[in-house]
C-alpha cells in the first residue's frame, strides 16, 4: 500500500466551513473512486474593536480589526471630519494564524457630522458610527467686572468692545 500526501495552500472562499473531496485513483483492478469524510475548515471571523465610540477635535483614536487571516485584504471606507493617520490593507500578523488590521483617526475641525466607518474582509463588513464632540471653550462672566470675560480652559482674559 503506497501512502500520499495532499497540500493545500489557501482557501478562496472563507464563508465555505466543510469540504469533502473525491479523488479517482487506477488500481490493479481498474479505475477506484475514493470520497473522503467531511473535512472542517478553520473559520476565520473578524471582529471589529472601537476603543472609543467619541472623538474630539484634534483627539487621536483608532480601531481594530481582529481575529482575521494574516495577509488577507482588508478595505477600510471613512466619512466625517476625520483625517486617516494610519490604516493597514492586509492582516499583519498576531500570535499563531491569526491577524488583525488598524485603523487610525484624527478628528478634524468638525462639520456638524458623525465620523462613519465601514470596514470589508474575508467576506465579512462592518460599520460603526463615532460621534463627533465638539470641544469649544467655556465662557465664564463675572458680575463684578462687567466689561471682562475669560475663558476658562486658558489664561486669556477678553474685554469686552464699548458699544
Amino acid at each position: 500500500m503506497f501512502g500520499f500526501t495532499i497540500e493545500f495552500n489557501g482557501v478562496t472562499d472563507y464563508l465555505k466551513n466543510k469540504s469533502l473531496f473525491k479523488f479517482t485513483y487506477i488500481d490493479r483492478t481498474g479505475e477506484k473512486e475514493f470520497t473522503s469524510e467531511e473535512i472542517n475548515i478553520f473559520q476565520y471571523t473578524p471582529k471589529l474593536f472601537v476603543y472609543r465610540s467619541i472623538i474630539k477635535y484634534y483627539d487621536t483614536d483608532y480601531m481594530t480589526l481582529d481575529y482575521g487571516k494574516k495577509g488577507s485584504k482588508v478595505k477600510w471606507v471613512v466619512s466625517g471630519p476625520v483625517k486617516i493617520v494610519q490604516k493597514d490593507d492586509h492582516f499583519i500578523s498576531a500570535e499563531g494564524i491569526r491577524g488583525y488590521a488598524v485603523l487610525k483617526l484624527k478628528g478634524l475641525i468638525p462639520n456638524g457630522e458623525d465620523i462613519r466607518v465601514y470596514a470589508a474582509a474575508m467576506g465579512h463588513t462592518y460599520s460603526t458610527i463615532i460621534k463627533y464632540v465638539e470641544r469649544l471653550p467655556h465662557v465664564m462672566l463675572y458680575p463684578k467686572y462687567e466689561n471682562y470675560c475669560r475663558v476658562s480652559n486658558s489664561s486669556l482674559i477678553l474685554k469686552d468692545k464699548e458699544r
